[in-house]
């Protein structure tokens, strides 16, 4: 479950303290660990989740479970991140180079705000000249002989719409 970078150092420390303050052994103690963690999980599970996906969700989240519980409360990353140091505080005034930056940031997030918009729209188009039954023909693969002449005639359309 846990990766031997992440485990070696506060983790196996905070789990070996974990053992002996609550009196278990090792196996006993990562044992009601693991079980708390994986239940706690499981009733998380979001409803949408793909099967496929179950297992890595599983995992990750019941990582984190047992991190927040040796590391009160916090994951690992999140502990680690406690000695950080802040931010420096911001000159007052904005230089002509931070200026300049900031400009060409805003354009460029403008013109991919514009191409997406542009993309959406082409994308809005395509699904209004297909009937129901051609646009989920479009997205399925295989399907008896009806679906696949719906896919052609989609198909023969998207061409139309290209030009």
């Amino acid at each position: 479950m846990f990766h031997i970078n992440r485990w070696g150092g506060s983790l196996e420390f905070a789990f070996r303290s974990y053992s002996e303050e609550s009196g278990l052994s090792e196996e006993a103690a990562w044992r009601y660990l693991a079980m708390s963690a994986v239940f706690s999980v499981a009733r998380r599970v979001p409803g949408n989740l793909i099967a496929s996906h179950l297992y890595l969700y599983m995992r990750c989240e019941a990582r984190k479970e047992i991190e927040r519980a040796l590391l009160n409360g916090q994951t690992l990353d999140e502990y680690q991140g406690r000695g950080e140091q802040p931010w420096p505080e911001e000159p007052e005034e904005d230089t002509p180079e931070a200026l300049a930056l900031e400009a060409r940031i805003a354009e460029e997030m403008r013109d991919s705000a514009e191409k997406y918009l542009d993309t959406q729209r082409a994308l809005a188009a395509v699904v209004a000249a297909l009937t129901p039954k051609e646009l989920e023909a479009v997205l399925t693969e295989g399907g008896d002989d009806a679906m696949r002449a719906s896919r052609y005639r989609a198909m023969k359309k998207l061409k139309k719409l290209q030009g």
